[in-house]
């Protein structure tokens, strides 16, 4: 039935054509001393992300980065005690999680 409805509504193409397309850099955001950023679409479960670039380029570095994204939505989402925001400051840069409707 999902196959059905990317045929139908074309989505396969645009799954194809995104494939294709580049991915993009930190610099594009204008952000400067911005390292990297997850961001997720609450009503379409979309993510974004920049390529992974300096200080992130080792597979430990990489492992560390996305344990720190681990922590942060464990955080957020936790059942016992949710929050809407939270910032950590850690060895080598500081974190910030938020959760928002409004976006």
């Amino acid at each position: 039935m999902a196959f059905q409805r990317l045929i139908k509504y074309n989505g396969l193409k645009a799954i194809s054509d995104s494939l294709r397309k580049d991915s993009y850099n930190i610099s594009k955001c204008g952000i400067s001393d911005l390292r990297h950023f997850l961001y997720k679409n609450k009503s379409t479960a979309q993510y974004t992300s920049p390529e992974l670039e300096a200080p992130y380029l080792s597979t430990e570095e990489q492992e560390r980065l996305f344990g720190l994204y681990y922590y942060l939505h464990n955080r957020i989402h936790s059942t016992s005690r949710p929050l809407k925001i939270l910032y950590h400051v850690g060895q080598y840069e500081a974190l910030l999680g938020w959760v928002s409707d409004s976006l």
